[in-house]
């Protein structure tokens, strides 16, 4: 999975059900928790505790110290979505159409969202006191933050569960919701209503966005060769730049992540990529071995995590 961090340890699920605990500056395994079956979803970590899924149908919360088990929660399918932790509330989808808030100290369920029609696999996202996320049952969701009620729901028009904005994880500004879907749109929601602010398919973008630091910039990688920003305060789809950057054909869902001024992309070949996220310059191109690489970490503009479908997780430094 996409690695996550608390400052001092890295926590990152594998193929094989283990949850893993890394000194982040060393990479030394200070811990290990076995599942027995798939980790898919990124965890979430805050107030010394670990969330995360597992294909074996339950949800963990796990002592980041130690790695022993504080409690679980038993679902009626494998989960596979990615956690978002806030306010001590864990949220986490899972494959049983339902989308619940946790007590992370105690595993109590605060509310759950049961009218999903397919699993989850993004990671929530929370904004203006509201839960954002995507479902492969075609439809794109936002929740009340306090009891998981229904504020909206949105769908792009099209009846294929193969085209749900699923996999990308939302970002939100300036009032609006950007999202992508493998039906290669660049999508504007408001993200009070659900109403659409606009909609452009000029790039072949999919599965993919992220939010400049300044929320003025959204970017989105497309599916041949391209990188695209958007500007994020515009009531009309406004280009900012595109870059081709020459990786070939892409449908990785790895989210671009911009840290002081460096956009990070990673893809479906083993090829990260650092760009000047104000002009779209490739500054440097790295490869690591010929695999998917999965949302980057990034821990400045020079320096980032990031693990590969080939089980290898890695700290660079740019020089």
């Amino acid at each position: 999975s996409p690695p996550v961090t608390d400052g001092k340890n890295l926590f990152i699920g594998d193929d094989i059900g283990c949850m893993y605990a890394l000194d982040s500056k060393s990479g030394k395994i200070r811990w290990t928790f076995d599942t027995g079956m798939r980790i898919v979803g990124s965890p979430a970590v805050s107030e010394g505790v670990v969330v995360f899924g597992s294909a074996n149908y339950n949800i963990y919360g796990l002592d980041a110290k130690t790695g022993k088990e504080i409690w679980h929660l038993t679902t009626r399918q494998a989960v596979m979505g990615a956690a978002t932790i806030h306010e001590g509330i864990a949220y986490i989808g899972g494959g049983d159409g339902r989308m619940f808030a946790i007590d992370i100290h105690t595993g109590k369920i605060k509310w759950s969202f049961d009218e999903l029609k397919n699993y989850v696999l993004t990671r929530p996202l929370i904004y203006d006191q509201k839960l954002y996320f995507g479902c492969w049952d075609t439809y794109f969701y936002a929740l009340n933050l306090l009891d998981g009620s229904l504020v909206w729901k949105w769908n792009n028009g099209k009846g294929n569960s193969k085209l749900s904005p699923a996999s990308v994880w939302p970002v939100a500004a300036n009032g609006k919701l950007f999202i992508t879907a493998p039906d290669r749109y660049f999508t504007c929601l408001d993200a009070k209503t659900g109403a659409e602010v606009w909609r452009t398919k000029e790039y072949k973008v999919r599965e993919t966005v992220g939010l400049s630091e300044d929320g003025k910039t959204v970017y989105s990688k497309c599916m041949w060769d391209t990188i695209v920003a958007m500007d994020a305060t515009a009531q009309t789809p406004i280009t900012r730049w595109a870059t081709h950057a020459d990786f070939g054909y892409e449908h990785n869902p790895a989210m671009p992540l911009e840290k002081d001024g460096t956009l990070w992309v990673s893809t479906k070949n083993g090829l990260l990529l650092g760009m000047d996220a104000a002009t779209g310059k490739v500054l440097w191109r790295h490869k690591i071995g010929n695999s998917i690489l999965n949302t980057p970490l990034p821990l400045s503009n020079k320096e980032c995590i990031f693990t590969s479908s080939e089980g290898t997780i890695t700290y660079i430094k740019v020089k």
